[in-house]
């Protein structure tokens, strides 16, 4: 669990699903940019088989925590992001974002581990021109063939469910 506790602080809570034990409970002090008028939060996503997780905040900035521990280090995405995903087989970042320009919903892949300045590749552009995360709801999954599919819902009822390819 992510939550926003105040402009600059997040608050990372994990546990064990199995055993209940808890396995984080810490503060983490970031300050985006004074220019951008976002909140600090924007989404999160865990890994499926480390303790590792991704944080998006300002739509615009990721940060890594290994093993529940943050090294610090703030990782720039070239594009505005809205929502991210860790694939299921731990080795890509599924973004969900625009371009900042004509706003049209886009969906990009980017390696893990990053190394140097982020570079996602773009694999999809919809129809769709907003995507509100209060309101709005993506999931990734995985078809019954294998086939690696985002699935968006909006709450003006559009529907895109996006293929993406298998690998980096």
């Amino acid at each position: 669990m992510v939550s926003q506790v105040d402009p600059v602080h997040l608050l990372v809570r994990a546990w064990d699903t199995y055993s209940g034990i808890s396995c984080a409970n810490l503060k983490i002090g970031f300050q985006g940019a004074a220019s951008v008028d976002e909140p600090l939060y924007t989404a999160c996503s865990v890994f499926n088989r480390e303790p590792q997780l991704f944080i998006l905040c300002q739509r615009k900035y990721l940060l890594h925590l290994s093993s529940w521990r943050w090294d610090r280090q703030v990782h720039t995405l070239p594009n505005q992001a809205v929502n991210v995903f860790v694939r299921d087989d731990d080795e890509a970042l599924i973004i969900l974002g625009d371009n900042g320009s004509d706003r049209r919903l886009r969906t990009y892949v980017l390696p893990i581990p990053i190394s140097g300045r982020p570079e996602p590749a773009k694999v999809a552009l919809s129809n769709l021109n907003q995507y509100r995360p209060a309101l709005d709801s993506a999931v990734l999954t995985r078809t019954t063939r294998g086939q690696i599919v985002l699935v968006v819902a909006t709450a003006r009822g559009e529907f895109l469910a996006v293929k993406l390819p298998d690998g980096t």
